[in-house]
């Protein structure tokens, strides 16, 4: 009861042209956040079509039940093509929907166990959060190689390898990336773990060395929206959303 009193309250909010859109998916690795981390989600979905642009994204953390309802809103495009006409139908603008995906920040959390709440087109889905206390006094437990863009083609095939690139930059003379970079997978998320190796040496000083790393995720034996999740000294990790289809070009999902 309590959840759908917190729901209510969002969904009276909406004011002038914005509106609740549904969210196909939120995609966030369920376990491996700690209490020093910055917990991001992503939403992925798609605006009903080219006359809707994203709006504010809503999201309440109940302390009490450990609730975290999310919102997401769109807006009405004032534009002479998005205006409601008997003839609207055969507006291209206004015929097809257009994907979005959207990183939302939570900041730091404290330990426990959460559900994620939000709306997808079938009605309310849910989510579990876990977050683990951190057993080290360092920013991260791992030494992260700072990571500054990453690439996966948009779209790939059912059981093909899927591969990473990975760029980004050493700033210590006296640390090296590593290319045996850690990949765990929990469901449709794949965690990245890029990290640098101490060389050994003692005089150490600031220095740019360029990081350029290929990583394999492995196969994925069915279509559907993928989230990579990758970490990154700066404390905030970099996400990218994809698609895998089979050879119709149907992903099972959108």
């Amino acid at each position: 009861m309590k959840l759908w009193f917190t729901l209510s309250i969002l969904l009276t909010q909406i004011t002038g042209f914005a509106m609740e859109i549904p969210v196909s998916q939120v995609l966030f690795p369920e376990k491996g956040f700690d209490n020093n981390d910055n917990v991001e989600l992503v939403l992925d979905g798609n605006l009903p079509n080219k006359c809707t642009q994203l709006g504010e994204t809503k999201v309440l953390i109940d302390k009490a039940t450990r609730n975290i309802v999310v919102t997401q809103l769109a807006e009405l495009r004032d534009i002479p093509d998005c205006k409601p006409t008997t003839t609207s139908a055969k507006i291209p603008q206004q015929k097809y929907p257009i994907p979005f995906t959207k990183v939302v920040g939570l900041g730091h959390l404290l330990v426990g166990e959460y559900t994620v709440v939000y709306r997808n087109s079938l009605g309310l889905s849910m989510k579990t959060l876990t977050i683990d206390e951190t057993h080290v006094n360092t920013i991260d437990q791992i030494n992260y190689a700072y990571i500054s863009d990453a690439f996966i083609p948009a779209i790939n095939k059912v059981g093909k390898e899927l591969t990473l690139i990975l760029t980004g930059v050493v700033f210590n003379s006296c640390e090296v990336f590593d290319p045996q970079v850690k990949v765990e997978r929990v469901g449709d998320v794949f965690i990245v773990l890029p990290k640098v190796n101490p060389t050994g040496e003692r005089d150490c000083f600031y220095a740019q060395k360029p990081i350029q790393g290929i990583v394999k995720l492995g196969k994925v034996d069915h279509g559907g929206r993928f989230l990579v999740h990758i970490r990154s000294s700066t404390g905030v990790s970099l996400n990218k959303v994809f698609s895998v289809v089979d050879q119709d070009g149907i992903d099972g999902f959108r």
